[in-house]
């Protein structure tokens, strides 16, 4: 029970710095670029990325908010994930993301 609120709360941790990062980037970037197509495409790179990277050997299958709740992404045999392996989950769950959002808003 303690993990599954451990997740959701790395979830929330999570959304708050990515969103915090591409209004920053975006707020920078809106007078040079003003296309909305161009400003969804590279929030959905830049979170498809750092979960890819974050969450592989690369960071020890820790992001920010895994960190913070002293949690990670391993295997089923404990070891951290491969970068492609975590590009793939990263992939699923931005889609599963965008379908739940687009359902419900």
């Amino acid at each position: 029970m303690i993990l599954c609120f451990q997740r959701i709360f790395s979830f929330i941790i999570e959304n708050i710095v990515l969103i915090t990062i591409c209004a920053f980037i975006t707020k920078n970037l809106h007078e040079y670029i003003s296309n909305t197509l161009i400003f969804n495409l590279f929030g959905i790179l830049f979170c498809l990325f750092y979960f890819a990277i974050f969450n592989s050997q690369l960071n020890q299958g820790k992001t920010i908010g895994k960190l913070l709740c002293r949690i990670r992404v391993a295997s089923l045999q404990a070891q951290s994930i491969k970068l492609t392996t975590s590009f793939l989950r990263a992939c699923i769950i931005i889609m599963l993301t965008s379908l739940i959002k687009n359902f419900f808003l």
